[in-house]
């Protein structure tokens, strides 16, 4: 009976150890989990959310909405906002954006978002009635260079 008490314990103490890694980064726990920004019907931008600091990749659940491909619009003051550009391998600037669809999705913006405050989602095309987009994120995790 000892035996397989101590062997439960190490099994527990070896998933702990499996599963931590798994939250390394934390999702946005503090205050906001989910933010949300929506886009109002026959319209194709929605209102502006602010990411929370030492953000540095963001996902968006995309519900289902009228076909379109999402973007985002990324601004450091909130009051004058670009398309969102990234680098790919390292060297080429490419634009981020979805491919056409209806949703129903989650997609990982692949760019570091540290740059920006504040995000605007952008669909390709006119919306037939409101849409919430949930923006969630994941904080840089502390490094000893810092």
């Amino acid at each position: 009976m000892r035996k397989f008490a101590l062997l439960f314990i190490a099994a527990l103490l070896l998933m702990a150890g499996v599963a931590a890694p798994a939250f390394a980064g934390n999702p946005w726990t503090d205050n906001t989990a989910l933010i949300t920004g929506g886009i109002v019907a026959d319209n194709t931008l929605s209102t502006a959310v602010t990411l929370p600091k030492n953000v540095s990749r963001i996902g968006i659940f995309v519900p289902t909405i009228t076909s379109a491909a999402i973007s985002l619009k990324v601004s450091p003051d909130g009051v004058t906002y670009d398309d969102l550009f990234c680098f790919s391998n390292g060297t080429n600037t490419v634009l981020w954006a979805t491919a056409a669809g209806t949703g129903g999705m989650y997609v990982e913006v692949p760019c570091n978002m540290f740059l920006w405050k504040y995000v605007k989602v952008l669909a390709g095309a006119a919306q037939a009635a409101d849409r919430y987009f949930q923006i969630v994120g994941v904080e840089d995790p502390p490094t000893a260079s810092r």
